[in-house]
C-alpha cells in the first residue's frame, strides 16, 4: 500500500527517536547535534531537551532559526524500492519557559515512554529543567518539511526532496 506524503510524515515524525539538529551561532558558526525528540502532533512541533551549556543549546538562544534531518533504513518493503525514507526540515526553536516546563515535561515522558514502568525508570526529575538548572527543554516549531521523492529516485536515480505543506493533517 503506497502511503500519501502526509502519511509519510506521520511515520517518520512519530516512529523515528533522533533528529539531527543543524544550528548556527551569532556568528554564522555551524554545528550538528543529535537529540532524541518526540513529536507533538497538535503543534505540529518537535520537544527535547539538551544540557543548558551545549552548543546547540547556547546556538538556539542566539539564532533561533534551524533545521533538522530525520531518517530511517529499516522500513523494508513499506518504503519501496530503497527501504529507507527521510525528511528534512526547518523550523524556529525555543527554549521552554519555566511556565510551560510541568506540561512538556509530562508530555515528553509520556509519549517518548508510553509504558509507565519504562517512563519511571527513565523520568528525570522536573527541577532538572528549570531555568536555572543544568538541562532545558526546548521545541521546535516545524515551518516547512521536505520528503525524500522516493518516486523520482525508483525512476532515474535522482536525489530530489518534495516539500510537504504544512498542516500535515490537510495534506493528502
Amino acid at each position: 500500500m503506497k502511503l500519501s506524503l502526509a502519511e509519510r510524515c506521520d511515520r517518520l515524525l512519530h516512529t523515528t527517536r533522533f533528529i539531527t539538529l543543524a544550528t548556527a551561532s551569532a556568528h554564522g558558526a555551524p554545528w550538528a547535534s543529535t537529540v532524541n525528540y518526540v513529536y507533538r502532533t497538535e503543534t505540529e512541533s518537535l520537544l527535547w531537551y539538551s544540557m543548558s551549556d551545549s552548543l546547540h543549546s547556547r546556538n538556539i538562544e542566539q539564532e533561533p532559526n534551524i533545521s533538522g534531518s530525520i531518517f530511517r533504513t529499516d522500513l523494508g518493503d513499506s518504503a519501496p524500492p530503497v527501504g529507507l525514507d527521510g525528511i528534512q526540515l526547518s523550523g524556529f526553536a525555543r527554549a521552554i519557559p519555566d511556565n510551560e516546563i510541568e506540561i512538556v515535561h509530562k508530555d515528553y515522558y509520556r509519549i517518548n515512554f508510553p509504558d509507565k514502568d519504562t517512563r519511571e525508570q527513565w523520568m528525570l526529575p522536573l527541577s532538572d529543567f528549570n531555568k536555572s538548572a543544568k538541562r532545558s527543554f526546548y521545541e521546535l516549531r516545524i515551518r516547512q518539511l521536505w520528503l525524500l521523492d522516493l518516486e523520482r529516485w525508483s525512476y532515474d536515480k535522482n536525489d530530489q526532496r518534495i516539500e510537504v505543506l504544512l498542516p500535515l493533517s490537510k495534506t493528502n
